[in-house]
Parts: structure tokens; sequence; C-alpha cells
């Protein structure tokens, strides 16, 4: 499947004079709802004439994409049938920009994009704004157009909210390194923080699937708790911006999954069509506990009937751990100490850091 590369800027303020406009589209389009979270399908009719159906896998910079056009009269079909719609005009400018205005419910929003970006792109001097590229996708406002449709004066605080991209924070490691209770520990100490409980507990305990074992079983219990995984982060950060919390902090985060992949990391790449870097953009810092003493292991095994590790394969799982978020440029590895108060300590010293810096 082809690839398509595109960075998108959410836009505060568009300054006169722009780049000549070259050409200037009127577009209708609308998604249908997919179980696969990293894929969309969208129909989209430009004008009164033309079109096109499209798929598009992955997330961020890099996606796939198949584009078809079909006849004017499926396209109105689908469009009728879609669950989510937006209008929008797009003006083509020169220099390779893309300059998106919405219309209907979502009149106001401005996004500017550029396809195949050299390396070093930044916005224009006609233009103020944020990038979104990993965090806002037409079809995140295609939803919430549906959602804002009747919500008539909340639309200022809808928009405050796409604005306001929230500092967002992975607390992980071993099993038993003590990361769910160092949170819920903090929790209480950081009330202007959403604290996001581990997806992959939920997902073992509900579907009964053990992260050991054959590697079938494994891919399908990752594959579940990607997808759900994706659902609990963006579900997230909707709510925290709307409950006016200063960030997110998750237990966890979806590169842990690499850690469970024959293949490591590129198995991980490959399974979800997506890339490291791309991941770990959707974090701005990665605290790595590490596993306790065969000791402390135990005695906190036995109080999570979820935890069916060793001692041993929970070693091998920290080095995976580490292995799969290792690179990311905010990366901290905090090691097992004695004494519990202790590593409790490092982490909300990290939080303070990382909140004075947001």
């Amino acid at each position: 499947m082809p690839q398509e590369i595109e960075r998108r800027f959410l836009i505060r303020e568009l300054k006169r004079p722009w780049p000549q406009v070259l050409k200037l589209d009127r577009i209708y389009q609308g998604y249908l709802e997919q179980a696969n979270t990293s894929r969309s399908l969208r129909v989209r009719i430009y004008g009164d004439d033309t079109a096109v159906l499209t798929i598009k896998e992955g997330r961020g910079l890099v996606r796939e994409e198949l584009e078809e056009s079909i006849s004017f009269a499926m396209g109105r079909s689908l469009l009728e049938r879609a669950d989510h719609c937006l209008e929008k005009y797009r003006y083509h400018l020169e220099g390779g920009w893309e300059l998106d205005i919405y219309r209907g419910v979502l009149t106001g929003i401005t996004i500017l994009e550029m396809e195949n970006p050299e390396p070093d792109l930044t916005l224009p001097k006609w233009a103020e704004g944020e990038e979104v590229t990993d965090s806002l996708t037409n079809l995140h406002l295609a939803r919430l157009a549906t959602q804002l449709n009747g919500a008539g004066e909340n639309f200022n605080l809808f928009y405050t909210h796409l604005l306001k991209r929230l500092p967002t924070m992975v607390i992980t490691g071993g099993p038993c390194s003590g990361k769910s209770s160092v949170m819920a520990v903090l929790k209480e100490e950081f009330p202007n923080v959403h604290f996001v409980p581990e997806v992959a507990s939920i997902v073992i305990g509900q579907l009964g699937i053990v992260p050991i074992g054959s590697k079938l079983s494994q891919r399908t219990l990752q594959e579940a708790i990607y997808r759900v995984q994706s659902l609990f982060e963006s579900t997230s950060l909707d709510f925290a911006a709307s409950e006016g919390k200063e960030a997110v902090i998750f237990d966890r985060g979806s590169m842990d999954g690499a850690a469970y992949f024959s293949g490591g990391v590129k198995g991980f790449e490959k399974t979800f069509r997506t890339t490291a870097v791309a991941e770990y953009a959707k974090y701005g810092k990665v605290i790595c506990l590490g596993v306790p003493s065969k000791t402390v292991y135990d005695e906190m095994k036995s109080n999570n009937p979820v935890r069916k590790e060793t001692h041993r394969q929970a070693l091998m799982l920290d080095r995976s751990i580490q292995w799969a978020w290792n690179i990311h440029n905010r990366y901290l590895y905090v090691s097992p100490v004695p004494i519990w108060e202790e590593k409790v300590e490092q982490v909300r010293r990290e939080i303070k850091k990382f909140l004075a810096k947001k």
C-alpha cells in the first residue's frame, strides 16, 4: 500500500498576505467507523462531480494510504451512510501548503498541511499555531462534528481543548515494579493530573489471556491491548482537557507491547503498521521502574492474581521494556531500591520537574 507522509498544524491565526492560491476545492467527507482503530475508511466528494474512496492505516507522520476514484452516485450514497461527516474548503497554496478551512459546526477550525515535508519544516511566517500531526486527524474532527451537532455555544470550549496539547507521561516497568502502586500514591498528591490505569491488566482480567505462552496467544493479547490502549488514550486526553487538568500520566504506554513480540520493536512496528518514533511522539516523558529483588517480587506477586511470570521471566521482560523505550529522548530508568518510599520520591521529583517544564 502506498505511503502518505504529511505534517499537520492547527492554526490560531492567519496573517495576510497568504501565498498565491493555485486551486480551491469544496470538500465533503465522511467516515465509516472501523474495528481496527489504526485504520480509517473515508469517502470524499469534491464539488459536484468527483468522489474518492480512501483507506488509511497507521498514525502520525507516515501512514499507508490506498485511494480509488468511485462514481459520484456511489460517493453520495456512502456519504449518506457515514458515521461522521465534515465539510471544508481546501486552498492549494504556492509553496506546497494546503490550507483547510472547516465549515458547518466546525467553522473556526483551520488546519495547515504539508505533504512530503522537509525534515526541518516549520510554520510559515503568515501562520501561527501548534503541530497536531500525531494527535488530530480529520477522523478526529469528523467525530468532533458529530459531538458538536446541537452543542451551540459550547464550541469555543471544544476548540480550546484542541489547541491545548496536554503534556503526557508514561510510567512503565516490568512485572511488580510498583508502577501502579506508585501512581496510586501520587494520584492523591497531584489532583491537577489525570492518571490513567493500566490497560493490559484490564484486558488480561476480562479476556483471561496471560502474557506468556504461545506466540499466537501473545500476539492476540497485544493486538487487543494496543486497540484498547489507543481508545483509552484518546478518551483520557479529551476528558483531561474538559476537566482542566494540567497533564496526563499513563500506567504503561503503547510501546510496552514491543516487549512481548518475538521480533521485538521491529515485530511490533510491522504488526501495527507504525514506527517507534511515531509511538514515542505521543508521550513527553517515560519513567521505567526496575523489577525488585526476588524476595520482594514474590511478595508483591502473591497480591496480584493477574501476574503469572516467575522472577526470572520478570527480569527478562524488564530488559525488553527498557529496550522498547530507552531511545525516547526523555527516558529515565529508576533502579530498584530496598526502601519503597525512595522509589516513590524519585518518581514524585520527576513528575514535579515534568510539570514545571510543560
